[in-house]
């Protein structure tokens, strides 16, 4: 598949959104409660509605058993609810929200209800409208190797990593579908809520001071060992970005 942007999980856009289930599921949550009662130990877990967000493995096992406690059903009835209405308040459209939930509870393996699939199937191609991601949706729905209920499944294309080195979509894809003038190259492809701070390695993520600031030592990520931050308020604020690429030393 062409690293686009086109694909599932390949924008800022189904990142944001991602990072938005997150908090709603109350994964943010999971890891907060895991910090407090291991401490230290538990800062390289990574708690997310998309598996390979997630880190170490059994990560994995603990969001996909808070999703099927009940909290999967209840992120899929809101959102179900304002398509039925048709609200749309939000930038993208509750039809979008619900494709890239599914989509992401089959990374985890999650046990779908027959219900939610079969509302997958009927709105999944007017809202993945782009070409590479419809094509996935319709391989994990109706392909012979598409999905298993329960079982972790792989959408396979692009890494965000190669999307964002990437050249960008073709001006003429870009008129097809109406991409918006800030989705452009993919290297230049940002939220329209939010932009990630660029700071160096070698200083805070959060904030830019280094350790002349008087501030001490600064304190490495305790997984990839890499990034540096200057307070723990600096690595909380600066995790929605950070996780993305944080991977075990």
């Amino acid at each position: 598949m062409d690293a686009w942007g086109l694909g599932l999980f390949q924008s800022f856009l189904d990142l944001d959104l991602i990072f938005e289930f997150d908090h709603e599921l109350g994964l943010y949550e999971l890891a907060r409660k895991a910090e407090e009662h291991d401490g230290a130990e538990s800062n390289s877990r990574i708690y997310s509605i998309k598996a390979n967000l997630c880190y170490p493995k059994e990560a994995v096992d603990s969001a996909k058993k808070l999703l099927e406690n009940g909290r999967l059903a209840e992120l899929v009835a809101r959102y179900e609810a304002k398509m039925q209405t048709g609200d749309d308040s939000d930038v993208m459209p509750p039809g979008y929200k619900l494709s890239i939930i599914g989509a992401c509870a089959m990374t985890l393996g999650c046990h779908l209800e027959p219900s939610f699939i079969n509302l997958l199937k009927r709105i999944y191609p007017k809202n993945l409208q782009m070409p590479d991601s419809n094509m996935q949706m319709t391989k994990a729905l109706f392909g012979p190797n598409g999905y298993t209920n329960g079982v972790s499944y792989d959408f396979g294309g692009k890494s965000f990593k190669e999307t964002m080195n990437s050249g960008g979509p073709p001006k003429d894809v870009q008129a097809q579908f109406g991409l918006p003038p800030w989705f452009g190259p993919a290297r230049k492809m940002r939220s329209p809520t939010y932009t990630e701070p660029q700071y160096p390695d070698d200083v805070c993520g959060g904030c830019g001071k280094d350790e002349n600031a008087g501030m001490g030592p600064l304190m490495k990520c305790a997984c990839c060992k890499n990034r540096v931050y200057c307070s723990k308020e600096c690595q909380k604020y600066h995790w929605k970005w950070h996780k993305v690429i944080c991977r075990p030393a």
